[in-house]
C-alpha cells in the first residue's frame, strides 16, 4: 500500500496560497501512484473557512484515482463532524474511527485534548491482526521541539503523547499531524515509524523551506519525503568579517540560485564589520539576489578601528617582542571585535 501523507494545511478563503498548497498534493498524489491520501488534522484553518470553502473544495476531490482519508484537529473543530459532503472520507467517530483497506487498517482518532488510559488501551488492543495498522493522531510529541517548531500554532499541550507510549501502541504507522516547521520522519523504539509531515505550506516565516509530504510505501517498508512546488518563507543569517566580503556576497549567490526558481519568500540578514562601504556591499548583494527581503546589519570596520578597546590593543600589540606573530593576533582580535560589535555586544 501507497500512502500520502499531509497535515496542516489551514485552507483559507484569504489564503490562497493554501488552495494552491492542495492542488499540488492532489497531483502529487496522483503522480506517485498512491492509494490513499492521509491528512492528519486542521485541513481548515477554522469551522468558518470549512463552512465557505466546501463547496470548493468538495470538487477538487471529484474523480480522483485514491482514497482521501481526513482528521479533524484542533482548527478544524466540530464542523467535520457534521453530515456535510467534503469529498473526502472524515474519520470523525469518538473515540476512534477504523477504515479498512483489504488486510491493512487505518485507525483515526479525531482532535482530542488528551489521551486518556482506556483509549491507549483501546488503540493498543484494536485491529491488532491487521497488516499494515497505520494510526491517525493530531498530537504533541513531547520530545525535543522548541515552541517555534509548531510554527503559526501555540504550543498547547492536547494529546501530548511520547515516543515511548506510541511505540507500546505497536502500530506500523503513525501519521501525525499539528507540528509545522519541517518534515520528521523517527523510527520509534520497539515498532514503527512515527512521520510529522510538516506544513505543506509555510504559513509564518516560523515555517523556514522548503515544503515536503511524507510517501510510505508499506511493502517497501519505506518513508521518503517528497518535495513540493508549494509557497515557502526561507531565510539566511551570516555574519561578515573585514576582508571576506566577497566570499560572503558568494555564499548569498548560491543559496539564493538554490531557490529562485521556487515559489519562496526570501529573507537574507548580514551582521558584522567590513571593510567596503556599506551601500557598496548592500549593492553587491542585491545585484547576485534581487528579489530578496535584505536586512543589512553591517558596520564600516572604522567602528572597530575607533574602539577604545581596539585602540588599547594596538599599544599593548606594539610593545610585544617582534618574534610574536603581530599581524595574526591582529587579525584575530579584529575579527573577534568585528563579530561583537556587529552583532551588538561592544
Amino acid at each position: 500500500m501507497r500512502i500520502l501523507h499531509t497535515s496542516d494545511l489551514h485552507l483559507a478563503e484569504k489564503e490562497p496560497k493554501t488552495i494552491r498548497a492542495l492542488e499540488v498534493l492532489l497531483g502529487v498524489a496522483s503522480e506517485n501512484s498512491v492509494d490513499i491520501l492521509t491528512i492528519a488534522g486542521d485541513i481548515f484553518d477554522s469551522a468558518k473557512d470549512a463552512d465557505k470553502l466546501r463547496p470548493e473544495i468538495r470538487s477538487m476531490f471529484r474523480g480522483l484515482d485514491y482514497d482521501v482519508i481526513v482528521i479533524p484537529g484542533n482548527h478544524d473543530g466540530s464542523i467535520l463532524s457534521k453530515q456535510y459532503d467534503w469529498g473526502f472520507d472524515v474519520i470523525a467517530e469518538d473515540p476512534f474511527g477504523i477504515r479498512k483497506r483489504g488486510k491493512a487498517a487505518i485507525v483515526g482518532v479525531p482532535y482530542k485534548e488528551r489521551a486518556d488510559e482506556r483509549l491507549l488501551l483501546d488503540l493498543r488492543e484494536v485491529q491488532k491482526t491487521a497488516s499494515p495498522r497505520v494510526l491517525l493522531l493530531h498530537c504533541t510529541l513531547d520530545w525535543g521541539y522548541s515552541d517555534e517548531s509548531y510554527g503559526n500554532e501555540d504550543r498547547r499541550l492536547y494529546f501530548p503523547i511520547s515516543r515511548e507510549a506510541l511505540s507500546a501502541l505497536q502500530y506500523d504507522y503513525v501519521l501525525a499531524g499539528h507540528f509545522h516547521s519541517s518534515t520528521e520522519v523517527i523510527n520509534l523504539r520497539d515498532k514503527g515509524v512515527f512521520v510529522y509531515p510538516g506544513s505543506p505550506v509555510s504559513h509564518t516565516r516560523r515555517e523556514l523551506g522548503k515544503r515536503y509530504a511524507v510517501l510510505i510505501d508499506t511493502e517497501m517498508e519505506s518513508a521518503d519525503r517528497i518535495p513540493l512546488d508549494t509557497t515557502y518563507f526561507d531565510q539566511l543569517l551570516l555574519k561578515v568579517v573585514p576582508g571576506e566580503e566577497e566570499k560572503t556576497v558568494k555564499q548569498i549567490q548560491e543559496w539564493y540560485t538554490e531557490r529562485a526558481d521556487d515559489q519562496s519568500s526570501l529573507k537574507v540578514i548580514v551582521q558584522g564589520v567590513i571593510a567596503i562601504e556599506e551601500t557598496e556591499f548592500e549593492q553587491l548583494i542585491l545585484e547576485v539576489a534581487p528579489q530578496i527581503e535584505l536586512a543589512n546589519q553591517v558596520r564600516d570596520i572604522q567602528s572597530v578601528l575607533s574602539h577604545p578597546l581596539y585602540s588599547r590593543f594596538k599599544e599593548e600589540l606594539r610593545e610585544l617582542d617582534d618574534t610574536e606573530p603581530k599581524d595574526d593576533i591582529d587579525r584575530i582580535v579584529l575579527e573577534i571585535m568585528s563579530n561583537l560589535i556587529g552583532a551588538g555586544e561592544l
